[in-house]
C-alpha cells in the first residue's frame, strides 16, 4: 500500500509530518475508509471492506436512529430545519460516511426530499415566507444524490435544468430574494454549494454555467468581511462561511487550474495550519447538534475528520498540478 509521503516527494516537501498512519488506525472506521480509498493507494477489496466497516459504525447507526417511519429527519413540511438536523443535513453527512442508495433507510430519506421538488427542478428555501427557492439545498442535493450513486436519476437533470435556468448575470444563485448577498448578484453559500453539488458530479468542467460560478464566487470571496470565517471543520455544510477545504474542492473539481490565485491562496492556508505532528485541528467547533456532538473534536482539539479532507483536496490538487508543491518560496516548508 502506498505511503502519502508519496506525493511529498520530489521538489517540494510541503507537509510537515506525514499523518496517513494516524488516519488509518480503526478507531474511526470513516476516516479510515476514506484514507484507504484517497490517500494511500489501497486496493478495492480493502476499500470496500473498509467502507462496510465504516457503515456499521456508531455515527451511522445514531443518525438512523432519529431517522422518522416515514424517512425524513425532524420536521416533516421544512427538509432544512431545524439547521444541522433536518433531513437535507443528514442525507449531507451519510453521503460523506459511505452509505449508498442500496440501503432502504437511504433512499427513504431521499425520496422524502425530492418529494419537495418543484416542477421546474428547484427545491423550497428554508423559510418560504422569504425564500422561494434554496440553491442552498438545491447544491446540497445533487451532491449527496451523486455520493449515494443516484447522479443519473431524471430529478437531478431537473436540478441541472434549475441550476441552469436561475444563475443570475452576475454568475450566482439567490434564494432570500436578493436579501442575503454580500456582493450583488448572489447568495455565497448558496452560490458555494451549487457549485460544491456540480464538482460532485464531475459534469461540469469547463462548462459555461460552472466558469461564471466560479467567477462570481471569486469575486465574493476578495471581501475583507470573510477572511475571519474561513476556518477549517468538519462536517463542512454547517459551516455557513465556507472553508479553505471546502473552497478547493469546489474549484479542483469543476476543473480550475491549481495556478489559480485564488485556489493557489486555500491551498497555502491549509498547509500553513498543519501542525508539526501533521495533524490540523477542529477549528470552528463544537458541532452544535447534541447528538452527534461526542464524533466530533471540539474546537482546537485534533481532528482526524478535518486533517483527512484536508489531505485528501492537497492531494488531488498535487496530481492535477505536481508542481503546485513547490510552495516554500510563499514560506511553507
Amino acid at each position: 500500500m502506498e505511503k502519502t509521503g508519496s506525493f511529498m516527494r520530489g521538489k517540494g516537501y510541503v507537509l510537515r509530518a506525514d499523518p496517513s498512519d494516524w488516519l488509518l488506525e480503526e478507531e474511526n472506521p470513516v476516516v479510515r475508509f476514506w484514507a484507504l480509498r484517497d490517500l494511500v493507494g489501497a486496493s478495492r477489496r480493502e476499500v470496500e471492506a473498509a467502507r462496510k466497516s465504516a457503515i456499521r459504525g456508531e455515527i451511522v447507526s445514531e443518525v438512523f436512529r432519529q431517522q422518522k417511519a416515514e424517512g425524513h429527519w425532524e420536521n416533516r413540511h421544512n427538509m432544512h430545519v431545524p439547521h444541522y438536523r433536518a433531513t437535507i443535513y443528514r442525507l449531507s453527512l451519510l453521503g460523506d460516511l459511505g452509505l449508498r442508495a442500496e440501503d432502504a433507510r437511504v433512499i427513504k430519506g431521499i425520496e422524502a426530499v425530492l418529494q419537495t421538488q418543484r416542477d421546474d427542478g428547484g427545491f423550497p428555501g428554508h423559510d418560504p415566507r422569504r425564500c422561494a427557492y434554496g440553491p442552498y439545498d438545491v447544491g446540497l442535493v445533487v451532491r449527496f444524490m451523486h455520493q449515494f450513486g443516484l447522479g443519473d436519476d431524471p430529478r437531478v437533470e431537473k436540478a441541472y435544468g434549475w441550476i441552469k435556468e436561475n444563475q443570475t448575470p452576475e454568475g450566482g444563485w439567490v434564494g432570500e430574494k436578493g436579501e442575503c448577498n454580500p456582493t450583488p448578484g448572489g447568495c455565497l453559500n448558496g452560490t458555494a454549494n451549487v457549485l460544491w453539488g456540480l464538482a460532485t458530479s464531475g459534469e461540469f468542467v469547463g462548462k459555461r454555467v460552472a466558469k461564471r460560478g466560479i467567477e462570481y464566487l471569486t469575486k465574493s470571496m476578495q471581501s475583507p468581511r470573510l477572511q475571519y470565517a474561513r476556518q477549517l471543520s468538519y462536517p463542512q455544510f454547517w459551516n455557513f462561511w465556507i472553508d479553505d477545504i471546502k473552497l478547493a474542492e469546489i474549484f479542483i473539481g469543476i476543473g480550475v487550474n491549481t495556478r489559480n490565485g485564488t485556489l493557489r491562496r486555500c491551498l497555502e492556508n491549509i498547509l500553513s495550519l498543519q501542525g508539526e505532528d501533521g495533524r490540523w485541528l477542529e477549528q470552528k467547533g463544537n458541532f452544535p447538534d447534541r447528538y452527534l456532538q461526542r464524533f466530533f473534536p471540539r474546537r482546537g482539539q485534533q481532528s482526524k475528520w478535518v486533517t483527512a479532507k484536508a489531505m485528501i483536496v492537497l492531494r488531488r490538487a498535487h496530481v492535477k498540478n505536481p508542481h503546485f508543491t513547490d510552495i516554500r518560496q510563499s514560506g511553507f516548508t
